[in-house]
């Protein structure tokens, strides 16, 4: 039952390298708040400077404070002005 757990994590591992290849070649990456929250290490690693929030005044605060990234320069909300 280790060896099985082992080469989970290791597997794990070999998949998250390649996304991280891939997500660093793209210029744009949409995500959702639930997504990003899912995979915030992946996107940590990313190290994206700007973040666009469609519909901000759809999302609650927590979940965009939480998206906020520690390399995040930037961050651009989008949506209704009387709910922003």
């Amino acid at each position: 039952l280790d060896s099985y757990y082992d080469f989970k994590s290791a597997l794990n591992k070999c998949h998250m390298e390649l996304d991280l290849r891939c997500l660093r070649e793209a210029y744009i990456i949409g995500v959702t708040t639930s997504g990003l929250a899912r995979n915030i290490e992946l996107l940590q690693r990313v190290g994206a400077k700007v973040m666009l929030c469609e519909e901000a005044g759809e999302v609650l605060e927590a979940h965009t404070l939480t998206a906020l990234l520690p390399g995040v320069e930037h961050i651009i909300l989008i949506g209704d002005y009387d709910n922003l």
